[in-house]
Parts: C-alpha cells; structure tokens; sequence
C-alpha cells in the first residue's frame, strides 16, 4: 500500500544520512531493507497496539542505539511513544499520514470521533509534527489547536527526481502492449489496494458508470486495471475495452506506458499516492477533486485534471479530451515531491535544538 512504501522509502533516504532504527512487526522481510536497520520487536497479532511489554522493549532498544528521537508512524501505538517521552526525555516527532479520524468519518465509522480526540492528544504532546499535506496542517493547526512553529509539511516522496525520457515511455509503451497484446489506442490505468474500501468503491464506479460511457459513445480505448484483492465477480466479469491484471510486481514500467490514469476516488484522506507517481511518470492523472488533495494543481500543470467528485460524465469526457496531452510535468513538482528533498528538510528540522 501507498503508506507503507512511503515509510520504507522514507527512511531508506533518512538512514542514508542519520543513524536510523525501524521497530517492526515480524513480518517484515530483511531482505529489502537498505540503509537503516529493521528491528522486529512486535507481534503480528493486532493485540500490539494495546500490549505494555512492548514500551519495555522500545525502550531497551533505545537505550542501546543510544537514539535521541523517536518518529511515529500513524498514531495507533501513540500512548507507547508518548510514554517513552516521558520517561526517556527522547524528543517525539509525530509523522501523520492522513487526519485519521476525518478518514474514517468519510468512510462512516461510527468510532471516529473517538479516533480524532486520540489523535488530537497525540500531536499536542507532540515535540513536532509533520504533515502529509498543508491541508491537514492547516486542519491540525485549527482544530487540534496546534504551534504552527511546531508543524511542518513532509510530502509524499518519489525516488525519481526529474522527467523520465521520452525514449523511456515509448520502450515502456512497447512492452506492455506487446505483453498484454493491446491495439495502439490510448492506453488508461487504474491500480490500488482493492482490500482498502475506498479503492474498492472507485472501481466500481469506474467498471460500472465510467467504462460503460465510454464505450456508449463507441470510444476506442485499452484500460488496464491491477492490484491486489480484486473482487472475484469483477475478475471474473468481461468489460468490453478492459484487461483486468491483479496484482503486478512493478507498477512503475505501467505508470510510464499509460497515457492517462484514472483517479476515481472520493472517500478517505491524505495524499493519493497512486496519482503522485503516474505524475512523476509525466503521465497525464484525470482526477476527483478529493482524489488530488494535497497535490497543488500549480506543481502538475496541465498533466492534472480535476473534475468535482460523482460527476462521472465530466469524468469521462475528460479522459476523451486529455487522452493525447502532450504537456509535460513541471520541475517544481520534483522539487516538492522528490525524497531527498523532503528528508533533507525534515533532517534539518530534527537536528534543531529548539525542538
């Protein structure tokens, strides 16, 4: 999922530079880890988020790596870093993905409310706190009643720092229509993490209404549609003009051939991460409004096109209008979006001794 690649590639860039320790669950592979050290303290089971023994064994292992911060990702295990504020004096830097509650209401969780006031607590205890995006900055700020001198913004990162060649696109073109055996029409993309229900109601939205539009008005298109926990009566069902894969190993080498990808999405929070990479593919991103929030329109120029959320005829006519969109993305979006630009800052922030 979008959030947990954020979290590898983020302090892969951040051990890079700094002595960094990631405490796990156990089912995490060594494999793939790169300039940080993996730490498997907790089980896989969800009784983790409430077991104290696990604050005994965080703070041994801060004592032996003798670490001065801890960064917590997502405010589930929150009390547990709390109390190691306060009982080791290491500074707690809160790193939130989303408004967690916010996201829950707009998927209508009865229990947000008493998520949000968690939360709300966990950044006012906070030494700082990063953001996913200035929105919920500014949200956390008004209504967690937040030090906007102790908040900042920490993106959504991508490891490619400027344009790919168009020498790359056309090889990646190539492939995938000689893999998947795909006529020379435009070539549209949708991936997710279907098991995650926002995902889920985006592309019945997109089978369902979208497709059906488009080949109503007898358009020749090729969208292709992967990722993991695909519905079986989805996968199973025949779309005219849609090529159904599950999941694929790199997304990146289908980013980079796809002439639009479709962003149908309008429940949940944070940042899309899916639409951040197709746009660091200069691929043209066809989006709900909710869908796009936290990626300034003015960092993507003419590669992002925003409709208003459910309205599906605006939807698909954008996707017959933009489906041979020349432009390309700016470089001020890789000076946003790029990691090593975002951990630079963040680096420079934990090393300030006004934290």
């Amino acid at each position: 999922m979008g959030g947990q690649k954020y979290i590898e590639v983020f302090y892969r860039y951040l051990g890079a530079d700094v002595n960094t320790i990631v405490a796990s669950t156990q089912n995490n592979e060594q494999a793939y880890v790169r300039d940080y050290t993996l730490e498997k303290v907790f089980d896989n089971n969800r009784t983790r988020y409430i077991n104290p023994i696990y604050i005994f064994k965080l703070r041994k292992l801060i004592r032996q790596h003798n670490i001065t911060h801890v960064i917590l990702e997502h405010p589930y295990m929150g009390w547990m870093a709390v109390a190691l504020q306060k009982t080791l004096g290491v500074k707690l830097i809160a790193h939130s993905h989303n408004i967690e509650g916010e996201r829950f209401r707009s998927m209508h969780k009865k229990w947000w409310k008493l998520l949000w006031h968690y939360e709300k607590w966990l950044h006012k205890q906070a030494d700082y706190n990063f953001f996913i995006t200035e929105l919920d900055l500014q949200y956390a700020v008004k209504h967690f009643d937040l030090n906007l001198a102790k908040c900042s913004t920490a993106f959504y990162g991508i490891e490619r720092s400027k344009l790919p060649g168009n020498e790359q696109k056309i090889t990646a073109r190539e492939y995938i229509n000689q893999k998947l055996k795909l006529s020379t029409a435009p070539l549209l993309l949708f991936n997710g993490n279907f098991s995650y229900q926002p995902n889920l109601n985006a592309l019945l939205v997109l089978v369902n209404t979208i497709v059906p539009l488009l080949n109503n008005d007898n358009y020749n298109f090729n969208l292709v549609i992967c990722g993991k926990g695909i519905p079986e009566d989805i996968r199973t069902k025949r779309f005219d003009n849609v090529l159904i894969k599950d999941f694929v190993p790199d997304i990146s080498i289908y980013n980079l051939a796809a002439d639009v990808f479709l962003n149908p999405v309008i429940e949940g929070g944070g940042v899309k991460t899916k639409i951040v990479e197709a746009l660091a593919a200069d691929t043209t991103v066809i989006s709900t409004r909710s869908g796009a929030n936290g990626v300034d329109k003015e960092w993507c120029g003419d590669k992002l096109i925003i409709v208003e959320d459910t309205d599906w005829t605006a939807f698909y006519r954008a996707i017959k209008a933009n489906a041979n969109n020349t432009k390309s993305v700016p470089e001020v979006f890789f000076q946003q979006f790029f990691m090593g630009n975002i951990v630079k800052k963040v680096k420079a922030i934990l090393e300030t001794r006004t934290l």
